[in-house]
């Protein structure tokens, strides 16, 4: 699976003590790289060079955040209590780059913005999203079509049936509209307005941002 987003997201102490884990981040990253099959514990001792003994009890805690163990389903007549030790390891969860909002905030920014709001927000965004998936699938660079998502039903995954490659994708997607929508002058300007930021800090801005359309349009041509 490709790696859309760059860096590590902790929303929470137990997962920065993760994440610092170097072992951590090699099993998170080689489950990338398997995705959708998965990988067992002598696998990815094989592949990481981390002892078997080692692995179990890390997986086990990655499994709270970010893994899922996908187990056989027990043969017909067969039904039993026991749970079984994982066959496999799949990674589900996303550590990289990703943001949630507070709780809180969420139900503050549910109660004041109505759903009609949204719905007319996401309609135009989903139509973005679709062409420009379209658009790397479909273009004639090689460099831009590997960023494509493989949207096949093989790489589904076998445990909660999305896409992960795809989620990721869309959200890479997002993070680049956000980025635009805080160098844009327009939104510039209302910080500048609502005196959220100095003057002298403005005029910086903006001269970063025209810089920017400037190196862009000389790379066009």
């Amino acid at each position: 699976m490709k790696r859309y987003i760059k860096g590590y997201y902790c929303p929470s102490e137990s997962d920065l003590e993760l994440i610092r884990n170097d072992k951590n981040r090699t099993i998170l990253k080689t489950l990338l790289k398997s995705y959708p099959e998965g990988r067992t514990v002598r696998q990815l001792h094989e592949e990481t060079g981390i002892a078997d003994k080692t692995i179990r009890p890390l997986l086990k805690k990655l499994s709270d955040n970010y893994l899922d163990p996908m187990r056989e389903k027990p043969k017909r007549g067969k039904q039993t209590s026991y749970k079984r030790p994982a066959n496999k390891y799949i990674l589900t969860g996303s550590p990289w780059g990703l943001q949630e909002v507070s709780d809180e905030f969420e139900d503050a920014f549910d109660d004041i913005v109505e759903d009609k709001e949204i719905e007319a927000l996401c309609s135009p965004i989903i139509d973005f999203i679709s062409r420009i998936m379209r658009m790397f699938r479909e273009s004639n660079k090689k460099d831009i079509r590997r960023w494509a998502p493989d949207v096949t039903k093989e790489f589904v995954c076998s445990y909660c049936d999305k896409n992960h490659e795809v989620r990721d994708f869309v959200r890479a997607i997002l993070l680049q509209i956000i980025y635009h929508v805080e160098q844009d002058k327009k939104y510039l300007q209302f910080l500048r307005t609502s005196e959220i930021i100095s003057q002298k800090n403005y005029n910086q801005l903006i001269k970063e941002a025209e810089s920017e359309e400037e190196e862009e349009e000389e790379e066009e041509f």
